[in-house]
């Protein structure tokens, strides 16, 4: 069941230290839910929380280009920038400004016991300073 998963998966999120989940809004689109905000959250997010120094590395699953502008902003501020992202999600904008860009599989995501296709899910995980 997906749901089961996904709630496993976000439970391991919340318990892991250092990582902050951000979830969007889910909306009503007919007979579907659509999430809202997730894209502007993460920017926003990205960039407040750099020039606020409270990271040094950002992990962004995601390789959206309309990340590109953040994440170059976040770098320009000095920080560190990883994407991780399937291969027909990461885009040459994200992938060129990125330090370090993760291309994920399936085999990767049954070894962290994942099978819920986090493409569906943007997460920004902040290595916050102590």
């Amino acid at each position: 069941n997906k749901a089961v998963h996904l709630k496993k998966f976000l439970d391991s999120m919340y318990e892991t230290p250092f990582i902050e989940v951000r979830l969007g809004i889910w909306k009503q689109r007919g007979d579907t839910l659509v999430e809202k905000g997730v894209d502007v959250m993460l920017a926003t997010d990205l960039v407040a929380h750099a020039y606020q120094d409270h990271y040094d590395t950002a992990i962004v699953v995601s390789g959206d280009a309309d990340f590109y502008p953040a994440l170059q902003a976040v770098k320009d501020v000095g920080k560190h920038i990883e994407v991780a992202a399937f291969d027909s999600n990461l885009s040459t904008e994200s992938s060129r400004v990125a330090d370090y860009s993760l291309r994920l599989n399936k085999t990767f995501l049954n070894l962290l016991n994942a099978t819920v296709s986090i493409t569906a899910y943007q997460a920004l995980s902040l290595k916050l300073r102590r």
